[in-house]
């Protein structure tokens, strides 16, 4: 009977966003393994903020191991097709049993985290994961790999091992058939700064852009609303001509020989005619 898989959290998206990368606004960090191989299943991209919270919790302890998931999302290139994973965010992992030389997530350690990225997360993915390996270089252990492949079974998680005294670091991703090679590590793509208060401008000029045509769809409709208006009171100004010179021509033809209240009477009929002609309210 085959083990059943534990995964940290269900499968929440069964295909990838689309996506558009500004390739010219990406810093490369190239592995010594990658070329010659099997090409990893997804490729994977690291935000300045990211890379800025790995690195302060890989120094805040340089003798244990100290690590966390990975936060993000899974994309799809729209112009090449290339999958990729954008890591956006780190959640440390708190509960957990550490030394110099391993980290065990507790089950404690798994509800916190799943309960922190529900609570300041709720769009994004555990895209993967990280551990610090003090003075040992950059791995898969045993139970490393166990880990991964229990915990983080999707082909587009991805594994992260820093050393923090040498600083290097890498990813360990699947290749296309779900190899996982734990001596092989690849390199990552970094979002440079200018490129994303591009992207930051761009939105806000999308913002800018939507919010000045409501503002011009709003005096388009008050334009149309005074025009209605303004056409109804024409109407009813000639309708209120007709009905005077109506009533002057009765009367004239009568030659004033009338009663006051025959008089009162064309006149009160011709009120109820100019009553009936006005347009309605609303």
């Amino acid at each position: 009977m085959s083990e059943p898989r534990i995964r940290l959290v269900p499968r929440m998206e069964r295909s990838p966003r689309q996506a558009r990368l500004l390739r010219n606004r990406l810093r490369r960090w190239v592995s010594p393994y990658e070329g010659g191989a099997e090409p990893p299943s997804v490729a994977v991209m690291m935000t300045p903020r990211a890379l800025a919270q790995l690195a302060e919790h890989a120094a805040s302890d340089l003798d244990n191991e100290v690590g966390g998931v990975l936060v993000g999302k899974w994309m799809v290139e729209s112009e090449k097709g290339e999958e990729v994973v954008l890591v956006e965010s780190i959640l440390r992992a708190r509960h957990v049993r550490q030394g110099s030389t391993f980290i065990t997530f507790t089950q404690d350690s798994l509800v916190a985290l799943n309960d922190e990225l529900d609570a300041n997360h709720p769009r994004r993915l555990m895209v993967g994961w990280y551990h610090t390996h003090p003075r040992m270089g950059v791995f898969l252990s045993g139970y490393d790999t166990w880990l991964h492949q229990h915990f983080f079974p999707e082909s587009w998680q991805v594994a992260l091992v820093i050393e923090p005294h040498s600083t290097t670091c890498g990813f360990f991703i699947r290749t296309a058939d779900g190899t996982l090679d734990p001596q092989r590590y690849y390199g990552f793509r970094e979002i440079l700064a200018e490129a994303r208060r591009d992207a930051e401008y761009s939105k806000s000029l999308i913002i800018d852009d939507a919010r000045k045509a409501a503002k011009e769809e709003v005096v388009r409709a008050t334009r149309e609303i005074e025009r209605a208006k303004d056409g109804a009171l024409h109407d009813l100004a000639i309708t209120s001509a007709n009905l005077a010179i109506d009533l002057g021509r009765q009367v004239v033809r009568e030659q004033l020989e009338i009663s006051p209240a025959h008089r009162e009477r064309i006149v009160r009929d011709a009120l109820g005619k100019l009553a009936a002609a006005a347009p309605g309210k609303n």
